[in-house]
């Protein structure tokens, strides 16, 4: 088993671990709520519903489709 996704509070403490049966590629948030993680993965795509809410890849808590349109 390789070592999963690691979380980590911004001071660098090790929060806790996900484990996935192959190595990890990449990881993102997603859904309405963004509480879905999308694990990628050597040969697979894995999801899972977390109780928390993830950052946007814009920023924290940005919603860029709500900000009007920059002309």
């Amino acid at each position: 088993m390789d070592d999963g996704v690691h979380c980590y509070d911004p001071d660098g403490t090790l929060i806790g671990r996900l484990d996935v049966p192959e190595a990890v590629a990449n990881v993102s948030w997603g859904s309405a709520k963004r509480n879905r993680l999308f694990i990628a993965a050597e040969t697979s795509l894995y999801s899972v519903v977390k109780g928390v809410t993830g950052t946007h890849p814009t920023g924290p808590g940005r919603q860029p489709w709500l900000e009007p349109a920059s002309r």
